[in-house]
């Protein structure tokens, strides 16, 4: 029996890309829109990637407003690699007004029982099963719940854990400042757990 994964991967839309801008393509459209020298315009991108590399080294994580935020994280394996959150006014922009083309655009709204309708019909050897389907339309429900309310601009998860963010920066900002680490920060230690 088929897997609602196999079908969705099958079948789903996808985007047509068009090649890669390269750096020369790149340095020549912000010289168009920027007014700015072609060498300066690569100096610039170059030092940018020197200077974000220098500063994710020393764990520092470089914000490029309305681009996204790179930061030092590390794997389960050990290694050290640089993960890239994207700024959400420009997915959100991204999603409104996508101008590049979509392969099957029309399955774009299909839910998992239009996804295993087609395939169960175009195999009919290797069928996808309705309890599966069940299980995938649940999930479908909730991601497109989440994507309504990204479109409209409501608070999501990534809002949501701010206050826990910025509850956890001011207490690593309290121990860095010497003098300042307060009793109850100490009785929770390595210290007091060893004891």
């Amino acid at each position: 029996m088929a897997t609602m994964i196999q079908a969705m991967a099958k079948l789903s839309p996808r985007l047509e890309l068009g090649p890669v801008v390269e750096m020369d393509e790149l340095c020549a459209i912000l010289t168009a829109r920027t007014g700015l020298k072609r060498s300066q315009v690569q100096l610039a991108l170059t030092e940018l990637h020197e200077v974000t590399r220098d500063l994710a080294r020393r764990g520092r994580p470089v914000k490029l407003p309305g681009l996204g935020v790179f930061t030092p994280a590390l794997k389960i394996t050990g290694r050290v690699h640089l993960g890239c959150r994207l700024d959400r006014t420009l997915n959100r922009a991204l999603a409104a007004d996508y101008a590049g083309k979509i392969s099957d655009r029309r399955r774009l709204k299909w839910g998992p029982e239009e996804y295993r309708a087609f395939w169960n019909e175009a195999h009919p050897d290797d069928p996808v099963p309705a309890e599966e389907a069940a299980r995938y339309q649940a999930r479908h429900a909730v991601a497109k719940a989440r994507d309504e309310r990204h479109q409209r601009g409501f608070m999501d998860q990534g809002y949501r854990r701010k206050p826990r963010l910025a509850a956890a920066t001011a207490r690593v900002a309290q121990v860095e400042e010497p003098g300042t680490v307060d009793a109850a920060a100490e009785a929770t230690g390595p210290a007091a757990s060893a004891g």
